[in-house]
């Protein structure tokens, strides 16, 4: 009889604050909507590159009096919700940091670009541990990112993905594969060379599975992310490889700042590629 899966009790805590953390994005998302359809609805657009930054909240208040009296009552309270929010984001992430800042596994997901301590901590906490799968395959299995397979005769048909497992693990890949394809030689030259043939919504979800895979290797033999392919092995890029290790390490401070003050200035969970990466 197969044993069942009872994650640790820190790994429980984590998983529970991500999805929460998670379902405040979602809220926030949907309270930005609203303000964005109001101010459509009157024919108002904020120019501002964010909407909901200093500039865009500016803009948004020197609007006000444009509105009738019932909307401005509107627009006072979903802005008001999305301050609420943002505050109850960074106090979850804060705890996210305490109970993740010790953790080497996460620590050595975050050696990946594009995931920092939130999508790491989400990631671990819904795959518990590799060592209950046997294989790679299936694990790719568990994270629902391979195609469904029915026969018709003697064929083999391969249609959508089976979308098994967690959906929120599979939000966290996906969503880590469009900086990926951006900003790591490997993951890119992968998805341009299938891109043409397989369009870039397919395309990105069989880089996801090949980054299911790739987590999986690091997990089970505790290494960190290697950006290169194997003929890049005798001359590899020095400062390149250089800039991800700073980058990891600059992430993992940020954790550490975040669990010991909970006040770092920014998106604390989206810290991942400014200031030159971005030219490797």
């Amino acid at each position: 009889m197969k044993e069942i899966y009872i994650p640790s009790e820190e790994i429980e805590n984590i998983r529970s604050l991500v999805r929460y953390r998670h379902s405040l994005g979602e809220e926030l998302t949907l309270k930005k909507n609203k303000i964005h359809a109001l101010l459509t609805s009157y024919g108002i657009i904020i120019k501002a590159t964010d909407p909901f930054g200093k500039k865009g909240l500016k803009e948004i208040e020197s609007n006000y009096n444009n509105l009738n009296y019932s909307d401005r009552i509107v627009l006072r309270s979903l802005l008001n919700d999305i301050s609420f929010i943002k505050n109850r984001e960074k106090e979850i992430e804060t705890e996210i940091s305490l109970l993740s800042k010790n953790n080497d596994n996460i620590k050595l997901l975050m050696t990946i670009p594009g995931i920092n301590f939130y999508t790491a901590a989400g990631i671990l906490s819904e795959i518990g541990t590799v060592n209950r799968f046997d294989n790679k395959l299936k694990f790719a299995s568990y994270t629902g990112l391979i195609p469904s397979e029915y026969s018709s005769g003697e064929r083999i048909i391969k249609g959508h993905i089976t979308k098994h497992g967690p959906s929120l693990l599979r939000f966290f890949l996906v969503e880590t594969v469009h900086s990926l394809i951006k900003y790591t030689k490997k993951f890119r030259s992968k998805y341009l060379s299938i891109v043409r043939r397989l369009g870039k919504k397919r395309s990105i979800i069989a880089i996801a599975r090949i980054l299911a895979e790739t987590i999986y290797s690091m997990l089970k033999n505790n290494v960190k992310f290697v950006d290169q392919e194997r003929k890049e092995m005798l001359n590899p890029d020095e400062l390149y490889f250089k800039k991800l290790e700073d980058l990891s390490l600059k992430k993992i401070n940020n954790m550490r700042k975040i669990a010991n003050d909970g006040n770092v200035h920014g998106d604390s969970a989206n810290l991942i590629y400014r200031r030159g990466i971005k030219k490797c």
